[in-house]
């Protein structure tokens, strides 16, 4: 995770939670500033759980958990949750909002090796919600081959969700504004891009894939949220 991006999050709404619904603002889970729809997150958690064929003996490893608004959700369908961070008020807020009996939250860097923070539950299913934006083609690589690494034998799969799709870029920059907007951040090099991060393309993720060894599901998001992300199911017979 680059520097940049630790600021933006430092900075970013970085406000005592008070209430559930501040939990969503926390993370940026709104629409026009106010936070989604019990049934967008739900139907979102579900999507999760269908795509990842979570049962009660799955260990799942989750990136970028931020307040553990979906963590404390998977832990009512799987094993164990081992969810992790890199923003210290975002941890906090889960540890103090998002506590269950099965999930561990971590400050950690998703860029570093998982055995620096797992024990003898090794994970066999692994989750990144919404972030991909935030890491590069080489950054996905790196995660995904120590990700591997802790699940060197037997099946792998590795879902994320939330990607801004390039090839529907202009579904979220549908004005002249925000279309002067993201060319002046792309004019600038802004890697934060005012939240939004890197747009990928669907190409991007199945070369990556191939080069590991992986097969990877690419599809748009289901209806019912976003009309410009798309979710990629990484696995490994």
């Amino acid at each position: 995770m680059t520097e940049a991006w630790k600021a933006f999050w430092d900075n970013y709404r970085n406000q005592e939670a008070r209430t559930d619904d501040d939990l969503f603002i926390q993370v940026g889970r709104t629409v026009q500033g106010r936070p989604i729809s019990h049934e967008e997150f739900s139907l979102g958690v579900r999507h999760v759980v269908e795509m990842l064929a979570l049962e009660q003996t799955d260990v799942v490893f989750e990136y970028c958990c931020g307040n553990g608004l979906v963590s404390r959700e998977l832990a009512r369908h799987a094993g164990f949750v081992i969810a992790s961070d890199f923003a210290d008020h975002l941890v906090a807020a889960a540890r103090q909002w998002s506590r269950r009996p099965n999930v561990t939250y971590h400050l950690w860097n998703a860029l570093e090796p998982l055995d620096e923070i797992i024990d003898e539950r090794r994970p066999n299913k692994f989750l990144m919600a919404y972030a991909l934006a935030h890491f590069s083609p080489d950054d996905l690589e790196r995660i995904v081959r120590n990700a591997i690494a802790v699940r060197r034998d037997g099946p792998f799969t590795f879902l994320l969700t939330g990607i801004p799709d390039d090839s529907r870029m202009f579904s979220f920059y549908d004005t002249a504004e925000r279309r002067q907007r993201f060319a002046e951040n792309q004019a600038k090099g802004s890697v934060t891009n005012d939240g939004m991060g890197r747009w990928w393309k669907a190409a991007e993720i199945v070369a990556l894939a191939e080069r590991l060894g992986l097969h990877a599901d690419v599809r748009p998001e289901p209806a019912g949220l976003t009309h410009y992300r798309m979710d990629a199911l990484l696995r490994r017979a």
